[in-house]
């Protein structure tokens, strides 16, 4: 019975294919990508299986990047088909709708519908009716104070100082889940106001949010490295 011989060489390497064989598939690198737990949950769940799919610590290395809100794992740096995994805390849509501490700036009619969709982020449903009727009824009155000055050379130096005379409460507690599938936070925002050529324009600050933010980054990258392997080196950028 005769037999077809088939000699293949790719990258130095010759394979041998006897009758109708499959022609040999090229390895796949498996690379996973999920919430801030995906590390955890993937080293954890290798280790508790056969000793094929255990991680090797010898050649495993994690890469904490506290900026990105990143923890990427390599099994094997040196190999290009080494898995890798890479969990990552997003921040929410309804946290990024507000743009605080960002230059994302809202007309009049785009801070009250903002304001008007976002009950549910107020603990206290009367603080939120009385900042939503105030800004829906919003008038200002700017007051405009120009002063001269001349040094008798030639030279006029005009300045205008202009100030906001307004009602507005300028504060209000929010409480809103700051990532994605995550716990909800509460923090003190002001709203910020100033005149424009189009109008007035208004935008979000918070001091207390910048240092909640820190504190839950270091509370976030200490809960997820304490549940990985202590035998994985761990990298932080």
């Amino acid at each position: 019975m005769e037999q077809n011989l088939n000699i293949k060489v790719e990258e130095g390497v010759k394979t041998l294919l006897i009758g109708n064989a499959l022609t040999p598939d090229k390895p796949q690198k498996l690379l996973v990508k999920g919430d801030i737990n995906s590390v955890v949950e993937f080293v954890s769940k290798r280790n508790n299986s056969n000793d094929l799919q255990k991680i090797n610590p010898e050649t495993s290395i994690i890469i904490c990047d506290s900026d990105d809100m990143k923890i990427h794992l390599f099994t094997n740096p040196n190999d290009v088909f080494g898995t890798e995994v890479i969990g990552k805390s997003e921040f929410s849509e309804e946290y990024k709708s507000f743009g605080i501490n960002e230059t994302k700036f809202f007309s009049r009619e785009a801070l009250v519908k903002l304001l008007r969709f976002s009950r549910r982020f107020f603990p206290n449903t009367d603080e939120h009716q009385k900042i939503l009727t105030a800004y829906q009824s919003f008038t200002a009155q700017v007051s405009k104070n120009i002063e001269a000055s001349s040094d008798n050379r030639g030279n006029r130096n005009l300045v205008q100082n202009k100030t906001f005379q307004t009602q507005l409460p300028d504060n209000f507690l929010l409480k809103i889940p700051i990532f994605k599938n995550g716990s909800l936070y509460s923090f003190i925002v002001e709203i910020c106001m100033e005149e424009s050529d189009t109008g007035v324009r208004f935008w979000f600050e918070s001091v207390e949010l910048a240092e909640l933010l820190q504190s839950i980054k270091e509370s976030i990258f200490t809960e997820q490295i304490k549940n990985i392997d202590s035998k994985i080196p761990v990298i932080y950028q």
